[in-house]
């Protein structure tokens, strides 16, 4: 997974260091336990902060009932974390595909991202490279690096249907150099 310390994709809040108070677990438990999407996926980061691997499996629980609950940020982390495999998520291209487009559906960048790649390279999906430019083109649209770069690729090597287009690819390029993207700005 990128990002760090088990933050799929970089996004949302990282973990605490250390484990958090037993107090505020006890409370966001109550609360998860009641249905509160927005205390399970807080429950999930703490959780996933204490270092213990029996709460990690646990806060995968907690992220999938708030990614259920319509919770974004937890959404993308089991787009990630099925697709890369987490402790209590085992790699599942399929499910990380429906977390993708569930994601990118609510107007995650990373999860559109992760929908059109998955979409290209037929990874738990058939391989569909028009669509896959779609949701590119949604994220870069919204300013996200990878996508900018993927859609200079497709530009460039002509996918889904794009013809190769010098200009067109010169531009997504110019705008993933922008957008910090590794490979775009060297």
């Amino acid at each position: 997974m990128s990002g760090g310390a088990g933050v799929p994709g970089g996004q949302g809040p990282a973990p605490a260091a250390g484990a958090a108070k037993p107090a505020v677990i006890k409370r966001l438990r109550s609360a998860a336990r009641r249905g509160d999407a927005g205390a399970q996926h807080d429950l999930a980061w703490a959780l996933l902060s204490s270092g213990v691997a029996a709460d990690a499996v646990q806060a995968a629980g907690w992220f999938r009932s708030a990614a259920e609950g319509g919770v974004v940020d937890a959404m993308e982390w089991m787009c990630e974390a099925c697709r890369d495999g987490a402790p209590g998520v085992p790699v599942d291209a399929a499910e990380s595909y429906r977390w993708a487009v569930r994601g990118g559906d609510a107007g995650s960048a990373m999860c559109q991202v992760n929908a059109g790649f998955a979409l290209r390279h037929g990874r738990g999906v058939a391989k569909d490279e028009a669509a896959a430019v779609r949701w590119y083109r949604r994220a870069a649209d919204a300013g996200h690096a990878e996508a900018q770069w993927n859609l200079y690729v497709c530009h460039r090597d002509g996918v889904g249907g794009l013809r190769p287009d010098d200009p067109a690819a010169a531009a997504w390029l110019r705008a993933a150099a922008e957008g910090g993207h590794a490979v775009a700005v060297t």
